[in-house]
């Protein structure tokens, strides 16, 4: 079931880019980046749909390793290309309210001060991105939310960190 509902994480982000998924649309969906960012956007939504929807039908449901995975983890499936490839917890961290970092004194994750967006708007985000970036850019533009101030240290985090290979 949960591989299920992860397509249909897939399809959801499809459908923002629909029929315009054509050059002139810039949508990570539709894209292909030489840095992969539109890879990570791509699975690391799937992973957080099938994550939520699972769990809606199985409260014990745990089986995503993508959540709460370190700098070095998600560098290493990079590198393998292994079953997380490209999937990284950024949906996870901003919806939830647990900062792996610490307080950014665990240099290895993710520093998540941010929480409380929803998942219809992190969809509506990823709207025409193809970067992290942007769907930094389109939540700062559409949602006022109480830890945007921390969303930029979030998404520097990522892009400072990150170290995807064709």
């Amino acid at each position: 079931m949960a591989t299920t509902y992860h397509e249909l994480g897939h399809a959801s982000h499809f459908a923002l880019g629909g029929d315009r998924c054509y050059p002139w649309n810039n949508n990570s969906f539709c894209d292909d980046r030489d840095d992969l960012q539109d890879e990570i956007l791509k699975e690391s939504w799937a992973k957080y749909i099938e994550h939520h929807l699972t769990r809606q039908w199985f409260p014990n449901y745990n089986g995503d390793r993508s959540q709460n995975m370190t700098f070095t983890q998600m560098n290493n499936t990079f590198e393998n290309n292994g079953v997380e490839g490209k999937y990284t917890s950024l949906f996870f961290d901003l919806n939830d309210n647990n900062d792996q970092s610490n307080n950014n004194r665990s240099p290895d994750r993710p520093i998540d001060r941010v929480s409380g967006y929803t998942t219809a708007q992190m969809q509506n985000a990823l709207k025409n991105v193809s970067t992290l970036q942007g769907l930094s850019n389109n939540l700062l533009n559409y949602y006022s939310n109480d830890t945007q101030d921390n969303l930029q240290d979030l998404i520097d985090s990522y892009n400072e960190n990150l170290e995807p290979i064709d």
